[in-house]
């Protein structure tokens, strides 16, 4: 693949500013000016584009902890075809062989805490996308009131 299609990688997140964000009291929001509300839904769109590239690199891994664990337990199985006669299933031989081999417990559990935190961000890229598109919202009432206060001073 082309190095530049991966030049969003280079993202870098100003930490201190999305703290800001998520801390933002929707109260104070007219005290806010216009250009700080642009650097917001600019920082939240670079952040979403951080996010989804993490939230991807999170399912590669997942994916081949998951190839590495299956033909690991298939290499097993196929030399050892008395593991499945002895645990009556390929499930219960798998779990078996997962559970006793150092390198797939370990696979397993790093596996496991991919998912939980794939599950744990799940959907926050729409509640993101959300939150940019109101600040923008906002940007636009406030440039409608200042354009009917302008009509209204020329008649």
């Amino acid at each position: 693949m082309n190095k530049d299609v991966l030049s969003f990688e280079n993202i870098k997140i100003n930490q201190d500013l999305i703290d800001e964000i998520w801390n933002l009291d929707p109260r104070t929001l007219e005290q806010i000016d216009g250009i700080k509300l642009s650097i917001y839904a600019v920082a939240l769109s670079q952040y979403l584009i951080y996010f989804a590239s993490q939230k991807n690199k999170s399912r590669a891994d997942e994916y081949k902890l998951t190839k590495y664990i299956d033909r690991t337990v298939s290499l097993i199985l196929s030399d050892n075809t008395d593991l499945i006669k002895k645990y009556k299933t390929k499930t219960a031989a798998h779990d078996y062989l997962i559970s006793t081999n150092e390198s797939l417990m370990e696979a397993q559990t790093k596996k496991e805490h991919i998912k939980l935190e794939l599950m744990r961000i799940s959907g926050l890229d729409k509640a993101i996308s959300e939150l940019i598109a109101t600040l923008k919202r906002e940007l636009t009432r406030r440039e409608n009131e200042l354009y009917a206060i302008r009509r209204e001073r020329k008649n």
